[in-house]
């Protein structure tokens, strides 16, 4: 996370698929919020890009 942070990054995103419900759990307690198809987590002290 420092990395993508460092980079300029205000978020990280990825797709895990609907049968790996171990992983999910694991990014859960990582602090992901789980959307459909994925998980993201915002990056704090880091602001979003202008809309």
């Amino acid at each position: 996370m420092e990395t993508a942070r460092a980079a300029g990054c205000y978020k990280l995103q990825f797709q895990s698929r609907n049968h790996r419900k171990a992983s999910h759990g694991f990014y859960r307690r990582l602090g992901y919020q789980a959307l459909t198809g994925g998980f993201r987590r915002y990056l704090r002290g880091t602001p979003p890009p202008p809309a």
